[in-house]
């Protein structure tokens, strides 16, 4: 996670530094992991929020404490200290709490020490008042959150961290959320978890490639070390097309035997032609979209995105065109002096955020000639937090779609309506620019 100082990020250093190892987007893993096991549970036995709420307080305790003993482990193998600040990002570089001084060894191993305790109690409590066969899957990712950074496995250091990720993140907390729920385990949600844990790799290896030098320097063998960033790279699009495979067979009952297929002619042209990874990949877009049409169950969706994407390119390409006209890119001056634009939407204020959510709501463009006119405003110098409030109203809302909810749903509704998603784009966008 992020040692980048947020916007919001409070003067004191010891509150800074807690907030590093506490802030809420830690928890966003777990979360994944609660909706899906919570989801199928409901569907099959119902749900009882209640439970679910205190597996939910005790994975975020547990991940303040496996932040924290794992910000000490790094900094003691030198890790943390050999991440070079360009190479910092918001989900990379560890939370650097000991190497910015924000809190010393003692207070960050009080911060593990207590979190960890209210997390075991917590799961405590659910053992004993409420589903003692949980015991086990507790224990089981309790020893794994340790050993990623922890003694005397420690499998970040050894190529086994991204298994460990999987295991926990995947199978273990998602059937863990069910039996807390139903109180046995179920092979749907089993196999729902396998592509969750995929992603939730994916993520991880995707931000092992920021701290390359410094793993290789502190002796961090995770995988992207042991293979090289080139394999590593080519591997990654691998791990997102298993997680997209399994849900094609689980969901949609799609032949494994064609996917392998697929998967093999893939590899393959990836092989003979190393230097163009846009082969493989479009190899597997038009495969992929070859075998809807073979499968009557989807001949539809594969005519309605033919279809869409009829529709949508032409538009996309104009407006990355008048994008780039009006707004230019960073270091380029548009049309429009981002002057204009700083003075308008510059920084992360609420009138700033609730112009933007305004503007968004009125003016007309499809979701995806959304995105380069936001990066654009963006490189002319837009807040964050405005960027974000447009990328939600912009979609939600326009005159003609106004006038349409109208006809259906009369004048106060609709006015109801387009307040709510002001509001929200608002309040959201605010708290993005405002906290990150």
């Amino acid at each position: 996670m992020s040692s980048v100082r947020p916007d919001c990020a409070p003067q004191n250093p010891r509150w800074e530094g807690f907030w590093r190892l506490a802030d809420p987007k830690i928890s966003i893993t777990s979360l994944a992991c609660l909706t899906v096991g919570g989801a199928v549970a409901a569907v099959d036995v119902g749900l009882s929020w209640t439970w679910l709420a205190i597996l939910g307080l005790a994975l975020f305790c547990m991940e303040v404490a496996k932040n924290a003993w794992g910000d000490v482990i790094d900094y003691d193998s030198g890790n943390d200290l050999a991440v070079a600040q360009e190479d910092r990002t918001n989900f990379s570089g560890g939370k650097r709490v000991l190497v910015d001084a924000l809190l010393s060894r003692r207070e960050t191993w009080t911060i593990a020490g207590l979190f960890g305790g209210v997390g075991v109690a917590l799961g405590g409590l659910i053992v004993l008042l409420h589903e003692p066969a949980a015991f086990w899957p507790g224990v089981i990712g309790l020893v794994l959150g340790w050993s990623y950074h922890g003694p005397p496995l420690k499998l970040a250091y050894r190529g086994l961290g991204e298994l460990d990720v999987f295991l926990c993140y995947g199978p273990v907390l998602v059937l863990s959320t069910y039996l807390v729920q139903s109180g046995t385990v179920s092979w749907h949600a089993f196999w729902l978890s396998v592509p969750l844990g995929l992603l939730i790799t994916a993520f991880l290896w995707v931000n092992e490639f920021p701290d390359y030098a410094a793993d290789v320097s502190a002796g961090k063998n995770n995988l992207v070390v042991r293979l090289g960033r080139p394999l590593a790279a080519r591997l990654l699009p691998l791990i997102y097309a298993v997680a997209f495979a399994v849900l094609l067979v689980l969901r949609w009952q799609w032949s494994v035997k064609h996917l392998l297929g697929l998967a093999a002619i893939v590899l393959l042209s990836a092989l003979l032609v190393p230097d163009a990874p846009q082969l493989p990949f479009a190899i597997g877009v038009l495969g992929t979209m070859w075998l809807a049409v073979l499968n009557k169950q989807d001949q539809e969706w594969a005519a309605e995105t033919w279809s869409f994407t009829k529709q949508i390119m032409p538009l996309l390409l104009g407006g990355v065109f008048v994008a780039g006209l009006l707004l230019g890119r960073p270091g380029f001056e548009g049309l429009i002096p981002s002057e204009w634009v700083g003075m308008a939407v510059g920084d992360n204020s609420l009138l700033s955020t609730l112009l933007a959510s305004v503007l968004g709501a009125l003016m007309y463009f499809s979701t995806l000639t959304e995105v380069p006119i936001v990066e654009g405003l963006l490189g002319a110098g837009m807040g964050k937090g405005p960027a974000l409030a447009l990328l939600l109203a912009g979609p939600a809302l326009s005159l003609p779609n106004m006038l349409v909810i109208r006809s259906i749903l009369g004048t106060e509704k609709t006015v109801v309506y387009c307040c709510l998603v002001v509001v929200m784009a608002t309040a959201t966008g605010y708290g993005y620019g405002y906290f990150w």
